[in-house]
């Protein structure tokens, strides 16, 4: 960077750039003398060497610290196991489809006006919810995996945009009448 540049961008900054560039290793050797000489006449440059030192190596520690503390298994791995080994755990079954027969002794007027009303309701829903509206409905891309016992739910989300894992740990009403009995005697 020319004399003039320095000028223009201020001292202090261009200084602070070079200190930055330092501690990253970006610099040439004619400027890493130019950056030292500048340190050793300085008091309020070793300064903000010794903040910017002290930074990187917080950083370094952090995320080190963060990739020895990182699950080797999913989460909801670990979550369901040890979920499984308590007392009590229920599997919910699926919804089943159940087939509805119709009743055959209404009247065909019944019916009729019945299908009519189930018409014009539809229409009425389509032409107030879609009509003119141009914007897309987008799915949910979610899915929420949970598993239940007497004791509560554990339910368990990962946003798959930001990586965020959300858990929600629900008790059931009567462990909590349990609890509050036990306590109360």
């Amino acid at each position: 960077m020319a004399h003039n540049e320095r000028e223009g961008l201020g001292k202090d900054y261009y200084w602070k750039e070079l200190l930055h560039r330092k501690l990253d290793g970006e610099l040439s050797e004619e400027q890493k003398a130019q950056v030292d000489e500048y340190l050793a006449s300085s008091a309020e440059a070793q300064l903000e060497w010794k903040t910017l030192c002290q930074l990187k190596s917080l950083t370094q520690e952090y995320f080190a610290q963060a990739k020895k503390n990182a699950p080797q298994e999913s989460l909801w791995d670990a979550v369901s196991q040890q979920i499984g080994q308590g007392a009590g755990l229920t599997v919910t079954a699926q919804p089943q489809r159940t087939v509805i027969t119709p009743v055959f002794r209404r009247r065909w007027l019944t019916w009729g006006t019945a299908v009519a009303a189930v018409f014009i309701g539809a229409v009425s829903f389509y032409l107030f919810t879609f009509w003119g509206n141009k914007s897309t409905i987008v799915q949910n891309p979610c899915i929420i995996e949970s598993v239940e016992s007497k004791k509560g739910s554990v339910m368990v989300f990962q946003d798959d945009a930001s990586g965020t894992t959300y858990i929600w740990l629900l008790s059931s009403m009567e462990s909590d009448h349990e609890q509050h009995r036990g306590n109360a005697s």
